[in-house]
């Protein structure tokens, strides 16, 4: 009788442990399935957001640039935003979004020494969620600004590249960034250099009318 209630014990505490191996792989599975859910609507209502800034006819284009910024922000949980011109070596500001004592608009800093150089040569966007634990710890632009979390993409006007569209923080993000990230930053910067195209060629066609007139 005694080597049988030692079986039966054995018994229930192999049971127990199955219980409890099958209920947490259940937990895990229910706690990814709510992160894909979660970051499913976080995509939909991005990309209504970013929809309805688009098509609004009311805003210019700087102002749509300024909306974008401020949805990237909320859509990537970081705190800058920065639309920036590569001319050479410089790294020129263009728009920025983010807390007091950001740099303003027009600020220049050494292109070589800013994350975004890997995002401008790679052509394809790029991220470091936690850069002090990266191969990029060394960096000049994490030695300068300790920004931990980057997100760019390259942008292109008429098929040449112009700048970046990036994203960044002080506070490392707890996971990398996923491909619909790299996604959704590539559509923004691709829709503002199409922009910036169209915007181009409408001004450069008024300065020819403008001149045809006067020679008439």
């Amino acid at each position: 009788l005694g080597a049988m209630a030692v079986m039966f014990f054995a018994l229930l505490i192999a049971s127990a442990r199955r219980i409890n191996k099958y209920t947490e792989q259940n937990i895990i599975l229910v706690l990814n399935s709510d992160e894909r859910e979660d970051e499913l609507e976080t995509n939909l209502n991005a990309l209504q957001s970013f929809h309805a800034i688009t098509a609004n006819a009311d805003l210019s284009l700087d102002e749509k640039i300024h909306e974008l910024l401020i949805l990237g922000l909320s859509t990537f949980k970081l705190d800058i935003a920065i639309l920036s011109n590569i001319q050479g070596d410089r790294y020129v500001v263009e728009y920025i979004q983010g807390p007091e004592g950001i740099p303003k608009p027009g600020s220049v800093f050494d292109f070589n020494e800013s994350y975004c150089i890997h995002t401008y040569l790679s052509n394809a966007p790029t991220g470091f969620h936690h850069v002090s634990n990266s191969e990029i710890a060394s960096h000049p632009c994490y030695k300068t600004f300790q920004l931990e979390a980057y997100l760019g993409s390259p942008i292109f006007v008429n098929h040449e590249r112009y700048g970046t569209l990036n994203f960044s923080s002080p506070e490392p993000r707890d996971h990398p960034f996923s491909e619909k990230e790299f996604v959704l930053i590539q559509l923004f910067a691709q829709w503002i250099g199409n922009e910036m195209a169209r915007t181009t060629s409408e001004l450069q066609l008024s300065q020819f009318k403008t001149t045809l007139d006067r020679t008439r």
